[in-house]
């Protein structure tokens, strides 16, 4: 008889398990695209820093710094914001969740559109792979983003244009001087993801932070939330618009101030012994400091660089990192607490961050601060991935569906 065949007899918990995990993988939208996205967080960022100290890949050589911001914004960007809507929306419309092939799908064109451009292939091949990832998305929404949810479309379909003209360039269709359509796509759509975090932290914020501190009461402002999301996205369009005015300047200003003062409203001195909760909190004041360094970015007394990494590395990757923590574990049944690796995750990342806008004070170390910057950055999506991805792939605890 086979050996390997009898192995298997004697064994079949093997084969079992496998299809357990692969069956709670596809089982609802934040397994998959959370996983998606914290390997892109971590695969991509380690192929930047490789390209820093060896060169770029051949097929990136004319436009490196455009396949970072790319990748960073609508790669790990792009996965989270899809598991997140794809898993939300579900409950916000009482719906089950998307799951099985159509999920498979969805991860596949994603996955497509991040490979193929190192290929050498047809850049078209990339390409639709990147725009078909977002309409499959859109597909998938279609049942579940209604009513005052249709806020997301908007979104969702500015993000769409701003990939258009980031993909056509990077592909080499499109050209600018000085990648000009291309890094109007990539603001765009960080102003975009921006405004989706403003969004999704004033709906999220406020319960998360009741239900973790009994006693409790966050005050809602409907109308300053309104404000406040209206005041962000006024503020991308200026940039795009008079980038170095004075005006952009004064309504950066006045976008931080409200934005600082909704932050207060949620009380964020309430979290300080609560890991989980803090890091959303911190990754909200990302998005503060960053809209006063994008006021001085406009009046040219900081760089624009500072100002985007205080947003990109600051608020997306702060916001991102606690969303996913919290999610995985509420949705997977499981006490919401952050393990000890996931604090020190937290804090990882966190002096990530700060040495990653250092370089604005401290010029002749920036080589030394970016490398390491992006050293802790890696070693904190490194943890992420350890401590969840036997979560992604295993059945919630409690026995319910997803």
């Amino acid at each position: 008889m086979n050996l390997q065949n009898l192995n298997l007899k004697n064994n079949p918990s093997h084969s079992v398990n496998a299809s357990k995990k692969l069956a709670a993988l596809w089982g609802l939208g934040f397994r998959p695209m959370f996983l998606a996205g914290s390997l892109g967080a971590f695969g991509l960022m380690l192929l930047w820093v490789l390209f820093l100290l060896k060169g770029p890949h051949p097929v990136l050589s004319s436009a490196p710094a455009l396949w970072h911001a790319h990748e960073m914004v609508f790669g790990f960007g792009g996965a989270i914001i899809a598991g997140f809507l794809l898993t939300a929306s579900a409950n916000w419309a009482n719906q089950k969740g998307v799951s099985g092939p159509r999920l498979m799908l969805l991860a596949g064109l994603w996955s497509a559109a991040r490979i193929l451009p190192l290929t050498g292939l047809n850049p078209l091949l990339g390409l639709a792979a990147e725009l078909g990832f977002w309409l499959w998305l859109g597909w998938l929404l279609r049942p579940t983003l209604q009513g005052r949810n249709r806020i997301f479309w908007l979104l969702l379909s500015l993000i769409l244009v701003a990939d258009t003209l980031a993909s056509l360039e990077l592909a080499g269709i499109m050209l600018g001087s000085a990648s000009l359509p291309g890094m109007i796509g990539i603001q765009l759509a960080i102003s975009l993801v921006i405004s989706m975090i403003v969004l999704i932290a004033g709906r999220v914020l406020p319960f998360f932070a009741e239900k973790a501190l009994p006693g409790v009461q966050i005050l809602r402002k409907p109308r300053l939330d309104q404000l406040a999301l209206g005041v962000t996205l006024a503020f991308a369009l200026a940039q795009l618009l008079l980038p170095h005015s004075g005006w952009t300047a004064a309504l950066a200003f006045l976008a931080g101030s409200i934005h600082l003062f909704r932050w207060q409203i949620w009380q964020p001195w309430q979290s300080r012994k609560i890991p989980i909760l803090w890091i959303l909190y911190l990754g909200y004041a990302w998005i503060i400091l960053g809209f006063f360094l994008q006021g001085l970015a406009a009046l040219e007394w900081v760089s624009r660089s500072t100002a985007t990494h205080a947003w990109t590395a600051g608020a997306m990757g702060t916001f991102i990192y606690g969303m996913v923590s919290r999610v995985s574990l509420g949705h997977t049944g499981r006490p919401i607490q952050a393990s000890g690796p996931i604090l020190a995750g937290y804090l990882l990342l966190t002096l990530a961050v700060v040495l990653r806008l250092l370089p604005a004070v401290l010029p002749d170390l920036s080589a030394f601060l970016l490398a390491t910057a992006g050293i802790l950055w890696l070693l904190a999506f490194g943890l992420l991935l350890g401590v969840f991805l036997p979560i992604w792939t295993t059945p919630r605890i409690d026995g319910k569906p997803g």
